[in-house]
């Protein structure tokens, strides 16, 4: 008898979790439903492996919870999580990671979030982090 080990489950589970998210982010940077070759013109499913990595570094694990902190990457600015009130959140291994998620909601003020949105510049940083730099127009 074959047994799944918990690395092996989260790896056969990401695909289906990267393909929905991918189409959430795509029909977002879009604003529309888009076709398989539009959405193959930005490296979505690149940037949700690499948000899948940084986001289990501070213990996230549920779709929900990974895919609040990849959303938050993308929007706000992928090293959003580097702001220190936003860092002393997600770095609270007292809480449970959907608490944090939900502090990060309620805790966190709008100049702090301000500042999250200027921690990088998020076109080098994918550059940095993708296998492939990001095509520019």
């Amino acid at each position: 008898m074959f047994r799944v080990r918990k690395p092996q489950k989260e790896t056969l589970g990401d695909a289906d979790f990267i393909g929905r998210l991918e189409d959430l982010l795509a029909e977002d940077f879009f604003g529309r439903r888009v076709t398989p070759d539009e959405k193959g013109r930005v490296p979505f499913r690149d940037m949700i492996r690499h948000g899948i990595e940084v986001a289990r570094g501070f213990g996230f694990r549920t779709e929900r919870d990974l895919a609040s902190f990849i959303l938050h990457m993308v929007r706000i600015n992928p090293e959003f999580h580097l702001q220190p009130t936003i860092r002393s959140i997600l770095q609270d291994t007292s809480l449970d990671p959907a608490v944090r998620r939900e502090k990060l909601l309620t805790d966190v003020t709008d100049a702090d979030w301000d500042a999250a949105a200027k921690m990088t510049d998020a076109d080098d940083y994918w550059d940095r982090h993708l296998p492939e730099p990001l095509a520019r127009n």
